[in-house]
C-alpha cells in the first residue's frame, strides 16, 4: 500500500532494514528533492544491481545549449566504480583532471557534474569493483541545467525541445502550402487544416497573426 501511494505521489518507497540501506534511502530521496529545488530536467533514473566484477552501461542524450549536467551514483556501500564517456570518446573518470569536472566520492555515492557538456550521445559506465554477495543495489540518476528559452515556436511540439525536426519543418510547410488552418485541440500541435475555429492564439509562422493564412 505504501509503495502504490509513493508512486501515485510521484515519491518513493524504500525497504529498509539496515543502517547502509537507510543512509541510500535517504541519499535517493535528498537528491530527488535537491534535483526538484534547482529546477533541473531530470534525464535519467534508474535502479539497477550490479555483480562483482560486471560492467553496465548506459547512454543518454545532452542536447546543445546545456549548462551542466550532473550524475548521481547511489549505493550502501562497497564500490561500483563510475566513469563517463564523452560524444567523442573521451573517457572522464576518478583521475581526471578537467576545469569542467566536478567529481565527488563518499562511502555511498560517487557524483559527476560536468559543466558546458559537449552535447551528444554520453555514456556512464558501471564496474562492480568490491560489491556484496548477490549484487550491489545501485541507484543512477542523471539530471540537466537548461538555459531559460522561454516559449517554444508553435511549430516545436513533437517534442518541444527548442529544435525544429524535420518532420515538424514538414508541418509548417504543409500549414503554409493550405493557405488557412484553424484551431484544432485534438492535433498535436493544436491546429488543422481548413476553415474552422478561429479562437486560439495564431500559429507563430502566421506573420500576420490571422487564422486565415500561415
Amino acid at each position: 500500500m505504501l509503495a502504490r501511494i509513493a508512486e501515485v505521489t510521484g515519491g518513493g518507497y524504500f525497504k529498509v532494514s539496515t543502517e547502509a540501506a537507510a543512509v541510500y534511502a535517504i541519499g535517493r530521496l535528498y537528491g530527488k528533492i535537491a534535483r526538484t529545488a534547482h529546477g533541473a530536467d531530470e534525464l535519467y533514473d534508474e535502479e539497477l544491481i550490479i555483480l562483482q566484477d560486471e560492467v553496465i552501461e548506459r547512454v543518454f542524450e545532452i542536447i546543445r545549449g546545456t549548462l551542466s549536467f550532473q550524475l548521481e551514483r547511489l549505493i550502501p556501500g562497497s564500490d561500483v566504480e563510475t566513469s563517463l564517456i564523452q560524444p567523442d570518446g573521451t573517457v572522464i573518470d576518478r583521475a581526471s583532471q578537467n576545469s569542467d569536472v566536478y567529481h565527488m566520492l563518499g562511502a555511498t555515492y560517487e557524483i559527476y557534474r560536468i559543466d558546458n557538456p559537449m552535447p551528444g550521445e554520453w555514456t556512464v559506465r558501471l564496474e562492480g569493483t568490491d560489491t556484496s554477495p548477490g549484487g550491489e543495489p545501485t541507484s543512477l540518476s542523471v539530471a540537466a541545467a537548461m538555459p531559460d528559452l522561454g516559449d517554444c515556436h508553435s511549430g516545436d511540439y513533437k517534442p518541444a525541445d527548442h529544435k525544429i525536426s524535420f518532420s515538424e519543418l514538414l508541418r509548417v510547410i504543409q500549414l503554409f502550402n493550405s493557405q488557412s488552418y484553424h484551431c484544432d485541440s485534438c492535433a498535436e500541435d493544436g491546429y488543422e487544416l481548413g476553415d474552422g475555429d478561429t479562437s486560439c492564439t495564431p500559429h507563430d509562422s502566421d506573420d500576420k497573426k490571422l487564422l486565415s493564412s500561415v
